[in-house]
Order: C-alpha cells, then sequence, then structure tokens
C-alpha cells in the first residue's frame, strides 16, 4: 500500500522516506494488536499529501466519501479503489465511524442499493457487494473495537512526531 498511494499522492523519495521513518517509530510504540499497518501507512501518507483533509478524517469533519474521491483524483487512485487493498482501506475507515456517523451509515446505505441493482459497471458491482458482504458478516464485538481506530492511529502518529526528524 505504501508504494501504491505514494505513487497515486505524487509524493517525492524525500517525502516518501520522512514517511516511512516515521512509519517507523509509530510500529515501535504501538500495541501490537492494535497496529492496523496498512491503515496506518494510509493515514501517514494522506497526511503528508494533504493534511488538512487528513485532520478532518481526524476530527469527524472529513467524510469518508470526500477521502476516497481525493484518493481517486488520478486514474491510478480510481483503479487503486477498485482493487483488494483500496476496498480494505474504504472499510477500514467506514468501520472506524460505523455506528454512530450518519454520512457513513448514509455510504453503507447507497452500497446496499448498488449491490441490488443489476446495471452498475462490473468494478461497482464488486466492491460494493464486497463492502456489503462484509459488513453483513461482521460481529458487533469486532466492529466496537474498531469503532476510533483512525483516532488511535492518528494519536500514535502525534506521538512519534517530536522525534522525526523532518
Amino acid at each position: 500500500m505504501f508504494t501504491q498511494l505514494s505513487t497515486i499522492f505524487g509524493l517525492s523519495l524525500r517525502v516518501q522516506e520522512q514517511c516511512f521513518t516515521q512509519l517507523t517509530l509509530v510500529i515501535a510504540i504501538t500495541y501490537r494488536n492494535k497496529l492496523y499497518l496498512p491503515y496506518l501507512v494510509a493515514l501517514l501518507l494522506l497526511k503528508a499529501k494533504n493534511e488538512e483533509m487528513y485532520e478532518g478524517l481526524v476530527k469527524g469533519n472529513a467524510r469518508i466519501k470526500e477521502v476516497t474521491d481525493f484518493i481517486g483524483q488520478t486514474a491510478k487512485g480510481k483503479e487503486f479503489l477498485f482493487e483488494r487493498l483500496g476496498i480494505a482501506l474504504e472499510i477500514f475507515l467506514m468501520e472506524s465511524r460505523l455506528p454512530n456517523d450518519e454520512p457513513t451509515k448514509l455510504l453503507f446505505e447507497e452500497y446496499k442499493k448498488q449491490n441490488l441493482t443489476t446495471n452498475l459497471p462490473e468494478l461497482q458491482a464488486k466492491k460494493a457487494k464486497r463492502i456489503v458482504q462484509y459488513f453483513e458478516n461482521i460481529e458487533k464485538d469486532w466492529l466496537d473495537n474498531r469503532t476510533g481506530a483512525i483516532v488511535y492511529l492518528a494519536q500514535r502518529i502525534g506521538l512519534s512526531e517530536p522525534f522525526n526528524t523532518k
């Protein structure tokens, strides 16, 4: 995910190196069972590319759809959002906001409608099906453990910043 999002965001090698250094610091100070490594990578790279959107995501002001639209601004970004890691990232972002965030509930309802529609493009139909199946099969306890994960990871990122040598 690091390479894909770095390319999608057009990050320079210097910025990538800084993100990787910060990633190693965050890993060192994070409990292993709460690491969520691919999502941590995505948050770090989003912060490097668009700090305002990152802050909005952490504070709950940016909607998941805004973040995925931002990622999908380029052809490679659009492609990524329909791949396994892109779908997993969107699910993680949704998990961290459910069950209390109304815009995320509406996004899930939209995927449920798409899942029932027969005239969608194949990739969109597969994506909607995967997302709906995931949330229909997830246990409530698991979802409860993921709620707030973005804030937790952001706190870890914040703790690592005084040690980052940018």
